[in-house]
């Protein structure tokens, strides 16, 4: 008897940007009132990628 071959998600990882922006600071640049991201979003602060963070070493640091 033939054993069928295992398929799917093995497993999974990430990678974010080691920086953080509040996004209140983001909101008063931007002209958006704070609630936008606060009450519509559900998040004070988000992360962004650094200058040496692209998608290679991003991908790279989510698989090692």
């Amino acid at each position: 008897m033939n054993t069928p071959p295992v398929i799917g998600i093995h497993d999974l990882a990430v990678a974010t940007g080691s920086r953080v922006l509040d996004l209140a600071d983001l909101a008063r640049a931007t002209g958006v009132e704070p609630a936008k991201f606060h009450k519509g979003l559900g998040q004070d602060q988000m992360s962004v990628p650094g200058p040496d963070e692209d998608i290679v070493t991003m991908g790279a640091a989510a698989a090692a």
